[in-house]
């Protein structure tokens, strides 16, 4: 008898102890209104981190299939077919491809220094949208900690208050934890988002430093192809006339 009311007696506090204990919704909750800030700013940081694991890849800068695409169109002299090719793809220098040989076939005669510096301004315009959705990161990493922080400010204001009450009963232990427990749990908040935030930044900083490089290189390496042709086109299109040494530009 003795024993069965003993074992009810330690599952009935084993029930009690379980029934205590805050799930992670509770802890939440006492955070205050920076933890819901903050529930959002974690939802914006995972929807960027997905966004950029699947864009800032080779596939989608540059590829091998579209550079031996460029030197089959141009080894045929099919510019145009090369600008509706270059139209058709997803990838960056396809972009960069596109608009300059654009330019060049709807102005005749432009000079190749002229293509050149479309070229480089659109591989900057590239690489600066690249860029632009990786330092939303980084004002996420920033933000996120600055916030915990103005919630770690009210809660201790909250415990103050409470501190600053008249007669002891205007000073209610309970009061006083939840002002300390929300400032607490605001701080833990911001670092929790901030944190991997600032780590994925710095992953995909330096993946597109990479992707960037390789874009520059592919599109000095086409300026230079293009160059080429220009100067076979030029040569074979010009017939010079005795004592005539005038050469016309080629059209691109």
């Amino acid at each position: 008898m003795l024993r069965a009311q003993a074992v009810s007696a330690s599952s009935e506090v084993a029930a009690n102890t379980e029934s205590t204990v805050p799930t992670l919704l509770d802890v939440l909750q006492k955070g205050g209104w920076a933890v819901y800030v903050l529930c959002g700013l974690s939802f914006v940081a995972m929807v960027l981190i997905f966004y950029n694991l699947f864009a800032i890849r080779r596939g989608t800068i540059i590829t091998q299939r579209f550079l031996n695409a460029i030197d089959a169109y141009l080894h045929k002299g099919d510019l145009p077919g090369l600008v509706a090719y270059a139209a058709g793809e997803r990838e960056v220098f396809a972009r960069i491809v596109q608009q300059t040989l654009q330019f060049g076939t709807r102005n005749p005669g432009t000079r190749i220094s002229v293509l050149r510096d479309i070229a480089e301004t659109e591989g900057s315009r590239q690489s600066s949208r690249l860029y632009q959705w990786v330092s939303y990161l980084y004002d996420i990493g920033i933000i996120a900690p600055m916030i915990g922080l103005a919630g770690t400010v009210t809660g201790m204001i909250l415990s103050f208050q409470v501190l600053g009450g008249v007669g002891e009963a205007a000073i209610r232990p309970s009061a006083l934890a939840d002002g300390v427990a929300e400032a607490l749990i605001a701080t833990a908040a911001g670092l929790v988002v901030g944190t991997p935030a600032m780590i994925f930044y710095a992953i995909f900083k330096g993946r597109v430093q990479n992707l960037v490089s390789e874009l520059e290189a592919a599109t000095t390496a086409f300026m230079a192809q293009i160059e080429t042709y220009h100067s076979r086109t030029v040569d074979a299109e010009v017939q010079p006339t005795p004592g005539s040494q005038e050469k016309s530009y080629a059209k691109i």
